[in-house]
């Protein structure tokens, strides 16, 4: 039972109320309990959204050094991820922002769906292309590691 999953289309109460049940259910003192509730980036306050991103920024920064990538290239892959922000927000609502991404399976999946259709949104040629991908794998790469 320890580390259940459970995935609900209510609305957010009924959802507790049923979360709350499973542990009626079990005996298990809702004191000893916590949940952890996920939200999409883009909800969250503007203020939380900037402080993570700048801390998410200076992270992969960090990983980009440790890769002995000279600090202008450096610069130059976090300013291409940013100009990316601009279409990604495009592309999604919810998750407009690669560097606000907390999970390396969700950001997979926005990755390639981002890749697959950004001819849609921009007029890039292949060589901007491969230079996005590899950008953006980078970027894969140093949330792997980071949120594993």
């Amino acid at each position: 039972f320890d580390g259940i999953y459970v995935n609900t289309n209510h609305t957010a109460l009924h959802s507790v109320w049923l979360i709350q049940d499973i542990l009626s259910y079990y005996s298990i003192n809702k004191n000893n309990a916590y949940l952890l509730i996920k939200r999409p980036p883009a909800i969250e306050p503007k203020e939380v959204r900037d402080y993570i991103k700048i801390d998410v920024k200076n992270r992969f920064s960090v990983f980009l050094k440790a890769k002995q990538l000279e600090e202008e290239r450096i610069n130059k892959i976090v300013r291409g991820i940013e100009l990316l922000n601009n279409y990604q927000s495009k592309m999604s609502n919810s998750y407009n922002d690669f560097y606000l991404f907390d999970n390396t399976i969700r950001l997979s999946t926005y990755k390639a769906k981002f890749l697959k259709d950004i001819s849609k949104y921009a007029n890039f040629n292949e060589t901007q292309k491969k230079t996005i991908k590899k950008y953006l794998d980078l970027f894969t790469e140093f949330c792997s590691e980071y949120y594993s």
